[in-house]
């Protein structure tokens, strides 16, 4: 058989059932899926999904890389951005609004901690990298940056989480301006060096 061929189909078979679980996870808690609920939605074999995955957290480690990579390229390509900020969650918010089931599915409760863990690693990866553009110099932030980053992503997450919780009152432009006020004059000290 033509590799190509295989490739495609086993892309496609990787694809369906990652589908399926993310599917499942904005109806149900992460929990209470099986991988024979997984192989329902996806009309796929048992023996196909053993043949890829151990059990159903390699599918869903497998398939957070897509989610992260999706999310950090909207951070750091906004389609617009203020260059007086040196943070703009606004591009977080507004991801999280068009990707509103799937991201409540993770963050509201029906997620994993494996999943959010994940996250904020990767985004306070983010936060940290942005921050140092900000330092001129050998300039030393007062803080380290990387407590710093860790720190910026625990509270978006816990706004993500509240504005989840409370089907999303705010756009997230307005998200964006209170997370402005309540964080950044923090960080902006934290940053300020006593050279």
């Amino acid at each position: 058989m033509d590799q190509s061929k295989t490739d495609r189909r086993v892309t496609r078979t990787k694809t369906l059932l990652r589908s399926a679980l993310m599917s499942l996870m904005t109806e149900q808690s992460y929990d209470t899926i099986t991988v024979q609920d997984i192989l329902d939605r996806a009309d796929v074999g048992r023996s196909t999904f053993y043949s890829h995955y151990r059990d159903k957290d390699e599918l869903l480690i497998s398939g957070m890389d897509d989610i992260l990579h999706s999310l950090i390229h909207t951070l750091e390509h906004p389609g617009h951005c203020d260059h007086q900020k040196i943070l703009s969650t606004e591009p977080l918010f507004q991801h999280a609004q068009d990707q509103f089931p799937l991201h409540k599915a993770i963050m509201g409760g029906q997620g994993i901690n494996l999943m959010v863990r994940k996250i904020q690693r990767h985004l306070g990866q983010h936060v940290e990298d942005e921050l140092k553009k900000w330092l001129h110099g050998d300039q030393k932030s007062e803080v380290p940056i990387s407590l710093l980053g860790h720190h910026v992503a625990s509270v978006l997450l816990t706004l993500l989480r509240w504005w989840f919780d409370n089907n999303k009152p705010y756009t997230p432009a307005k998200m964006d301006a209170m997370f402005q006020k309540l964080v950044m004059p923090g960080i902006i000290e934290a940053m300020s060096s006593k050279n």
